[in-house]
């Protein structure tokens, strides 16, 4: 097992970095039909067809998992 030793300027370092990580926000539409509006955003996405979390409530996420849209009934 290999062991690391972080000295105080790489701990310094790594808490900046944190602190200036880039937020995102979450884009939230209401809609009277979840199903048929995440398909709807698939398409417009270009993705391939998938079903929503939950009946009331869907993520359309990217391939690298990033948040595009949320859909809430």
């Amino acid at each position: 097992m290999v062991q690391y030793v972080l000295h105080t300027t790489e701990v310094e370092y790594m808490v900046r970095l944190q602190e200036e990580a880039m937020k995102r926000t979450w884009t939230i539409i209401g809609v009277a039909d979840v199903a048929s509006s995440f398909k709807w955003y698939q398409s417009l996405f270009g993705q391939a067809e998938t079903v929503p979390g939950h009946d009331d409530f869907g993520q359309i996420v990217d391939s690298d998992g990033t948040v595009l849209l949320c859909l809430h009934e």
